[in-house]
């Protein structure tokens, strides 16, 4: 019955009947709530009312639901960095604003997702993304901890040694805002001499002139 609901919240999707859909979601997680399929429709049915039906309190509850009921899956660190995503900005929409929310509250709740998820975690894809968003949440522009926002990038440094993101840039940026200078320049021209061009590169120019 579970698996008949699952395939039919699918069908509908397809035909794009997404409030059924989320329903029969719902209704594929009520049937057998222990079963295989379980996380997987709840995670469905947050997905299908945040973009489609643009129902942020019912995304919420079920994205709740895959991280606290289905710790095991491989959904609840995708739902954790969703639900980040969304406590990040309760205001704005989810593709438009993302991260840009000045609301401590909203911040905080924001952090406590993304630390739970790198910290039970670890080996998920999401948990790389997880560190880039805590290192930018916790930046001198946002919640104000560089110190905190240096772990998080010397720890997706460690995990991820191929990444691409600028943590030299981002580093510097932080040790500049602990008023740490001659570490923050030094910073600058390491991220400057394998990074000669783009933003980043621009924005370190500018603040080796001025520091």
């Amino acid at each position: 019955a579970a698996e008949a609901r699952f395939r039919s919240a699918r069908s509908r999707e397809g035909m794009g009947d997404h409030e059924r859909a989320v329903t029969d979601y719902l209704r594929a997680l009520s049937v057998c709530p222990e079963g295989d399929r379980a996380p997987e429709a709840a995670y469905q049915a947050a997905m299908s009312s945040l973009h489609r039906l643009r129902d942020r309190e019912k995304a919420i509850a079920s994205l709740q639901k895959v991280a606290d009921g289905y710790p095991r899956s491989v959904f609840a660190p995708k739902a954790l960095f969703q639900l980040a995503l969304l406590q990040k900005d309760p205001d704005a929409s989810f593709v438009e604003k993302i991260f840009s929310s000045s609301d401590p509250a909203s911040a905080r709740a924001a952090a406590a997702s993304l630390e739970r998820l790198v910290r039970d975690y670890p080996r998920s894809p999401e948990a790389a993304g997880a560190l880039i968003e805590l290192s930018r949440l916790y930046g001198p522009e946002r919640m104000n901890q560089p110190r905190k926002s240096n772990e998080a990038l010397q720890a997706l440094r460690e995990r991820y040694p191929a990444t691409t993101f600028p943590i030299d840039y981002y580093l510097a940026v932080n040790y500049e805002a602990l008023g740490e200078t001659k570490t923050a320049r030094e910073l600058y021209r390491k991220f400057l001499s394998t990074h000669p061009t783009g933003r980043e590169a621009h924005e370190a120019e500018k603040k080796l002139e001025s520091l």
